[in-house]
């Protein structure tokens, strides 16, 4: 993990993106989602799985790597120290190629192939926007109703009582609500948390909880300043819950990966083959090898804990990409989707759409969310100018070398290549 204070190319989870994303390049973020995990979770297979469902294999894509990419993307995961990773190119409507390389659980010398799953960190947000808007839609609450009338529980911040947060506010960054790192030290669970998400955000947010401080909130009141909140997205995937009844995780399951044909997909580690997830790993440079945290959960699962395939991630985009329609059905408005897109809160950040942004990298502007977690890197993006999409997944920590990020290298070489393959 690169030291405090360091900038990276891309966002980090819980940190402000500063200044206009639009004139910044594209990079990872400056400190993991969490703080340390503790420390049992470093034991390999840790997770206790319950039966996975049966789910078809996505293997329609063609391998049509040259080997020539092929050499130069293993050639930046030694660089980066990224022990697997699977992705994919989107062009049009069409998903020409995927790659897969490395391994997935490297004790074991599993590889990774096209269809192992991996963890996304805060890709993982982009299906809460999906899953909110379909919400709005069928008319169950609107982007700027106040919370308080959505949810069994009361949030305010403590300095403005007053002043609703609405649900634009947490898809936007602007609730004043605040990440705590310590708070999560002791969230972390081998496998599955069993700490239900509205459970712990009550917790958060209500005066009285068991994790409720008026540090939880920044002091300025909600819709005056920008700052990146796991917290506020996991709570706009819980209203969805608790305004309709459905589990956040079940909502998903049928009104996204179904439609999406996501049969490998799920927030839970039960919800998944076992053995088909990659384990996420950190480069030891004292031992010279990968030690991997285990798999792991957390209460607020929908703001980081989605694991999928990148072919699978990949349908989620294309339908973002082309108005909300996949193969003929409609999962979301073409209205809605040009309504995630939009720069929602200019006077304080630039690019900032409903969860997904706008960035330059490569010189290339792009739409999408970059993730990281422990023993997770991930990126997608596509460029609206040239409809060409990609996705990349590790299992590994974002890490520089001689100033460059190689898994932001591996995303822009795909994006030079995607018109020959």
């Amino acid at each position: 993990m690169p030291p405090a204070g360091v900038k990276m190319p891309f966002m980090q989870d819980g940190q402000e993106r500063n200044g206009a994303l639009g004139a910044r390049p594209l990079g990872p973020p400056t400190l993991t989602r969490r703080q340390a995990l503790t420390a049992g979770l470093v034991a390999a297979g840790a997770a206790t799985l319950g039966p996975a469902r049966a789910m078809a294999l996505e293997r329609a894509a063609p391998a049509l790597t040259p080997r020539a990419l092929d050499a130069e993307i293993e050639t930046l995961m030694r660089t980066g120290k990224i022990p697997g990773l699977s992705a994919a190119v989107i062009r049009g409507h069409d998903l020409p190629w995927t790659g897969a390389y490395g391994h997935a659980n490297v004790w074991k010398g599993v590889p990774v192939r096209r269809d192992t799953l991996f963890m996304l960190a805060s890709v993982s947000k982009t299906f809460i926007c999906t899953a909110v808007m379909q919400a709005v839609e069928d008319g169950l609450f609107g982007l700027d109703d106040d919370v308080n009338g959505l949810l069994p529980f009361p949030v305010r911040t403590p300095q403005h009582p007053g002043d609703a947060i609405s649900v634009r506010q947490l898809l936007t960054h602007t609730s004043s609500i605040r990440d705590r790192w310590p708070v999560w030290d002791d969230l972390y669970a081998h496998g599955d948390s069993p700490i239900p998400l509205g459970t712990f955000l009550q917790g958060y947010l209500v005066p009285g909880g068991e994790d409720y401080l008026e540090e939880n909130f920044l002091s300025k009141k909600p819709g005056s300043v920008y700052r990146y909140s796991n917290i506020g997205a996991a709570l706009a995937a819980f209203v969805v819950e608790a305004v309709s009844g459905v589990g956040f995780d079940v909502w998903c399951r049928d009104r996204i990966f179904g439609p999406l044909g996501m049969t490998r997909a799920g927030w839970h580690l039960a919800d998944v083959p076992a053995d088909a997830v990659a384990l996420p790993y950190r480069w030891s440079d004292r031992t010279d090898r990968y030690v991997t945290y285990g798999q792991y959960g957390y209460p607020d699962y929908p703001d980081g804990a989605l694991r999928t395939t990148a072919p699978q991630l990949a349908r989620h985009m294309r339908m973002m990409m082309h108005t909300g329609l996949w193969q003929g059905e409609r999962v979301l408005r073409a209205s809605t989707v040009r309504e995630i897109f939009r720069s929602q809160v200019p006077g304080l950040t630039v690019g900032q759409g409903l969860i997904w942004y706008r960035v330059h990298t490569g010189g290339r502007a792009l739409i999408g969310h970059d993730g990281g977690d422990k023993g997770v890197a991930t990126a997608a993006f596509f460029d609206p100018a040239e409809d060409i999409g990609v996705v990349v997944l590790a299992n590994a920590n974002w890490r520089r070398v001689q100033g460059r990020w190689p898994l932001q290298q591996i995303m822009n070489l795909l994006f030079d290549r995607a018109a020959e393959l």
